[in-house]
């Protein structure tokens, strides 16, 4: 693995994002809206920055000052792109290079994505179809101990989100329901009724019983 640049951002909090190039209709806007979200937040944002609108999220981050870590399925560049010169000239980005091959492509970037997400304490999806290529990458992560999200209208809030999970015990009754939701908790008077609630907010994960 070779670097460039400001190599104290990969002993952050790094977030892996991806997006596919056939994203639905909907991914581009809920891509900006997280895209404004982290860059409220102290952690790094990792991708190859390579699909549309990974590079519409990369331009947010930009412009609110973040930091971001490229990740290139090529060697590294011998010239900075100028886009992200200014950044890179004041110690705001570390590119990352997996492979020792000037032109990328499909193998490097299959390469990329995998590397990129192991480096990853998080990772994000955009929006994908069934079809698309990040679906294997998806399925291996969901099933491994690294938090992954896909991006919806629920998960985007204001700087926090929070999840109920309701677990219902009676006599007649053995139910398991969520209700994802910010900003409130619902009052509840049955005694046999037990609440789990997971949130998340600024990067840490909690959840109590109630």
């Amino acid at each position: 693995m070779d670097l460039s640049g400001n190599k104290e951002l990969l002993d952050r909090f790094l977030v892996a994002f991806f997006a596919s190039r056939t994203a639905p209709p909907e991914a581009l806007d809920l891509a900006k809206r997280w895209a404004h979200e982290i860059a409220q937040t102290d952690k790094i944002v990792i991708s190859g920055f390579h699909s549309p609108i990974e590079r519409a999220v990369l331009d947010i981050l930009l412009a609110n000052g973040c930091s971001v870590v490229v990740a290139l399925g090529r060697s590294l560049y011998r010239k900075i792109p100028m886009h992200l010169q200014s950044a890179y000239d004041n110690n705001r980005v570390l590119f990352v290079s997996f492979r020792d091959h000037s032109r990328p492509s499909f193998s490097n970037s299959q390469t990329r994505n995998w590397l990129t997400a192991d480096l990853a304490s998080e990772v994000i999806f955009a929006p994908f179809d069934n079809s698309s290529q990040l679906s294997s990458l998806h399925y291996s992560i969901a099933h491994s101990s690294t938090p992954c999200i896909i991006l919806n209208k629920i998960c985007i809030t204001h700087r926090w989100m929070m999840q109920i999970v309701i677990m219902a015990f009676s006599p007649h009754l053995s139910r398991v329901f969520t209700l994802p939701f910010g900003g409130f908790l619902p009052t509840l008077t049955k005694s046999c009724w037990r609440f789990r609630v997971s949130w998340s907010s600024q990067g840490r994960h909690k959840s109590a019983w109630w």
